[in-house]
């Protein structure tokens, strides 16, 4: 309950500092700005966005392997896509719902859904981190500050490749007699031993190579941002774009709302105008992008997993 109301605070007042910065920035600029729009780059844009998602499939198909899940190419795909898109429901809970199908390929495997959750979204924002700090080493901006939180990031993670956090939280659930009687904690701690049981995937090799894998999708992200604005004919360069679409995604995770919403959007917008984009264009650039970057990849999710479920269905069915 405390995280739900800690979101929604965070959601609501993120999108109210959004709407004051697009009434500051003209409301009717910001629609006839969709009038001018280059097509050419727009499709470019759709291209990126096909890319990117398809290059998410790298680091899903790492840990499908590394968990020892053996999932037929077709079903692994609509499963990566279900799990991104649902991704962005609050603390991750839509990711739980693909992952549940991997008990249908090995016996209790969900029970490594903790341990899969962790793995593929710390890699995924240490990557954000990395690219942010090399792209700032190469504007020289922010360097010292990016590079602290990487190093700490990464420490914490580290501990998550070690057996003695589990087995203290463990011991910690079990002697507490407040918790004996709740089924809640009883299920969640055998998630635990099985997030315990994988902790390898949290391994120095495996957060440095999950990592790595991560880098072409954020890369073709930023892609994605620059085409987009490029179809506003705005000039922005590649290794701009890169830093404004990780620092953003950086600080819309710390921010533990779903997406980063609100939170990414201002960020992006005061990087975007920092960069040299008109206040009206950085709303139409913000728009779109989170138009394909969240909308079209959450909508992908929920179909994957509608199809998913349907050929489940016709499976018992035969």
């Amino acid at each position: 309950m405390k995280v739900r109301i800690f979101d929604a605070t965070v959601i609501v007042v993120a999108i109210v500092a959004l709407a004051v910065f697009i009434v500051t920035y003209n409301i009717a600029g910001t629609v006839k700005a969709f009038t001018h729009i280059q097509i050419k780059y727009f499709l470019f844009a759709l291209g990126a966005w096909v890319l990117f998602t398809i290059s998410k499939f790298l680091p899903w198909l790492r840990i499908i392997k590394k968990v020892k899940v053996k999932v037929p190419i077709l079903k692994s795909i609509l499963m990566m896509y279900g799990f991104f898109g649902l991704g962005f429901m609050p603390v991750g809970v839509g990711q739980l719902l693909p992952l549940r199908e991997l008990d249908k390929f090995r016996k209790n495997a969900r029970f490594f859904s903790l341990g899969i959750i962790t793995s593929l979204s710390s890699t995924a924002s240490l990557g954000a981190m990395l690219l942010a700090l090399i792209t700032a080493i190469i504007i020289s901006q922010f360097v010292v500050y990016i590079l602290a939180l990487f190093v700490g990031t990464y420490v914490v993670l580290s501990f998550l490749g070690l057996d003695w956090p589990y087995r203290k939280l463990d011991d910690f659930l079990k002697n507490v007699k407040f918790f004996k009687n709740w089924d809640f904690i009883k299920h969640a701690q055998r998630y635990l031993k099985g997030m315990r049981r994988e902790r390898n995937l949290m391994s120095q090799r495996e957060i440095l190579l999950g990592t790595a894998l991560f880098i072409p999708s954020l890369i073709l992200e930023s892609t994605l941002l620059m085409l987009v604005a490029m179809a506003f004919s705005q000039n922005l360069s590649l290794v701009a774009a890169i830093f404004i679409f990780t620092v953003s995604v950086v600080l819309g995770n710390f921010s533990m709302a779903p997406a980063g919403v609100g939170v990414m959007d201002v960020s992006m917008a005061a990087l975007l105008l920092a960069f040299g984009l008109p206040g009206v264009v950085t709303i139409s650039t913000i728009l779109i992008f989170r138009l394909l970057n969240t909308v079209l990849v959450i909508f992908a999710g929920y179909v994957s997993m509608g199809v998913l479920r349907a050929v489940n269905r016709k499976i018992k069915a035969l």
